[in-house]
């Protein structure tokens, strides 16, 4: 798993990591889909269920 560094989970405040096509949570184990800029910069971040 990578660190996705300054992003936090906006549930909980844990750190993030990504893991095969998701991001997620160390703390509350919530699942997260990361878009990206084609430069690799943060675009938006939403919750996926399940």
């Amino acid at each position: 798993m990578i660190s996705l560094g300054e992003i936090v989970c906006p549930k909980c405040s844990g750190k993030l990591v990504k893991k095969d096509w998701y991001a997620l949570c160390t703390k509350c184990g919530a699942k997260f889909i990361i878009e990206s800029h084609a430069n690799g910069s943060f675009k938006s971040m939403r919750r996926v269920d399940g």
